[in-house]
């Protein structure tokens, strides 16, 4: 299947202008598209924890949703963790001690003190 890199990734995002600038390529291979991680839900044996920033532009928050979506249709456990106001890097101390906390909530869930 070949789509659109903007339509997988996002057309807000800077890696997708960097690729069509620089590369001069806005199509993801069938090769690609065969290795996303939502396309190998089935496989997961592990509870997953997915934490990502609502303002992210380097990685949009679809790219989760996708993957929440798989693992959920595949009957998988899965959490999703929004991070309100800040971006890729985590710069905000808020969105720093909340990813940590709930990195601390799910371990201590899934494997003890």
């Amino acid at each position: 299947m070949r789509y659109r890199l903007t339509l997988a990734y996002g057309s807000k995002s800077s890696a997708v202008s960097e690729w069509d600038q620089y590369m001069g390529a806005s199509d993801v291979s069938a090769h690609e598209d065969a290795a996303s991680p939502y396309r190998h839900a089935d496989r997961v044996k592990a509870p997953v924890l997915l934490v990502h920033s609502e303002n992210d532009t380097t990685v949009p928050i679809e790219q989760s949703e996708i993957e929440q979506s798989a693992l959920q249709k595949a009957g998988k456990q899965v959490e999703f963790d929004r991070l309100a106001g800040d971006d890729h890097y985590l710069h905000e101390e808020k969105a720093r001690m909340q990813l940590l906390a709930e990195v601390e909530r799910f371990l201590k869930a899934h494997i003890g003190n």
